[in-house]
């Protein structure tokens, strides 16, 4: 009978391997690869068999012997089924997505034909009922009263002033008072509340408008002229 454990011992320390390096290579712990090399089998394990056929092929060897040697060692007992580990396997989620859009498509079709089924509320063509409205006769009593025209006072004065010739003019407009030059051939205009009084400094060629009305030339003689105008 083959000695499982003798064999896979004499062909690690052929290759000069430790335990911990075979359990760092295989990722078979080192509590497990000591059990099998000293034979160490109490009972059929599904691990420990899988264990030896790991071991045996990842030192070159066989793993058929080894493996059959191991069943041999439990052949009074009945060999049981070998442990199966579950895998996981990730979720078909785009299965679940066609699957939950079909759903959706099948309930609109079938809310669509429910609707399209439904009989039409007939229209209602019954006379509508109108509440009369109570006249009301005006109050013969209460004249009317035309508004009555109030014609609109101007108040204020405005002065145009035209200058033939460059003037400086000094105006006063209310008590607020502005000082200008008037060329030739140019016109001003002012307006006030109460008074515009103007100190004309080429008076003679200056032609005043007061609220319309062409009053004429400032002064025949003199230069420097004050003039107070009030409405």
């Amino acid at each position: 009978m083959v000695d499982i454990g003798k064999v896979l011992r004499e062909a690690r320390e052929k290759k000069n391997l430790s335990i911990r390096e075979v359990s760092e290579q295989t990722l078979i712990r080192e509590y497990y690869l000591d059990k099998i090399e000293n034979n160490e089998f109490d009972k059929y394990d599904g691990f420990i068999h899988a264990y030896i056929r790991k071991y045996a092929t990842f030192l070159w060897l066989n793993p058929v012997p080894l493996s059959t040697a191991y069943k041999e060692l439990f052949s009074d007992e009945k060999e049981p089924k070998e442990q199966f580990v579950p895998i996981l396997r990730r979720r078909n989620y785009k299965g679940i997505i066609i699957t939950a859009l079909v759903i959706v498509l099948i309930v609109i079709v079938a809310l669509f034909f429910s609707m399209k089924k439904a009989p039409l509320q007939e229209p209602d063509n019954s006379p509508a009922v109108t509440t009369p409205v109570e006249e009301i006769e005006p109050d013969e009593t209460t004249p009317v009263i035309p508004d009555e025209t109030v014609e609109e006072v101007t108040r204020g004065i405005n002065i145009i002033v035209h200058a033939d010739a460059k003037c400086w003019v000094g105006v006063t407009i209310d008590g607020k008072y502005t000082q200008l030059f008037i060329n030739k051939g140019e016109s001003r205009e002012f307006t006030g509340e109460e008074y515009i009084k103007i100190l004309f400094g080429n008076a003679r060629h200056v032609y005043v408008t007061k609220n319309g009305q062409d009053i004429g030339q400032v002064s025949e003689n003199k230069d420097v002229v004050e003039v107070m105008y009030k409405p």
